[in-house]
């Protein structure tokens, strides 16, 4: 059985891993941005209402993000034909170049980060993170963490958000 000492080391070290990925994408770019790109990526054309939804996010937030993003090209406005208060929005080809470097430059941070690491190591992490990834939230004495104004703060790491 696993002791509370080496329960709490690995939150901590967890919890310390999870602060230097946040402080490095917020200094390599806009991560709210970047969230709502990463969405439309991966599900294709949305309204601002789905992206909200998905993102837990305010609709206003979101519309002030995609007014950024639409006037910065990354992403292309689709009014709808039958009601022109409504829209979708899409990935636009350079949005997809932007992504497609982002993950490049994310691929060379974590290989310089794993540089030392034997074959072994990298591939011992990358199953036990995939099965933390895995789980399927706080266990049932914790209280849910608030998540309001943090949409951002989603893990896109393969795809999936948290």
């Amino acid at each position: 059985m696993t002791e509370e000492r080496d329960i709490t080391a690995f939150a901590g070290a967890v919890m310390g891993l999870v602060n230097v990925i946040r402080r490095g994408q917020g200094r390599a770019f806009d991560t709210e941005l970047v969230a709502i790109m990463e969405l439309l990526l991966r599900r294709g054309p949305l309204s601002p209402g789905e992206i909200a939804a998905e993102l837990n996010a305010k609709p206003s937030s979101v519309t002030g993000r995609l007014k950024s993003l639409r006037e910065s090209g990354r992403v292309v406005i689709h009014p709808d034909a039958a009601d022109g208060r409504r829209y979708t929005v899409e990935l636009s080809k350079a949005g997809e170049q932007e992504m497609d470097r982002l993950v490049e430059d994310g691929l060379r941070l974590f290989a310089a980060w794993t540089a030392g690491w034997t074959d072994e190591e990298v591939s011992t992490f990358t199953r036990l993170a995939g099965r933390l990834a895995g789980a399927t939230g706080p266990a049932p004495t914790q209280a849910k963490p608030d998540r309001r104004d943090q949409w951002w703060k989603h893990d896109t790491i393969n795809g999936r958000t948290s």
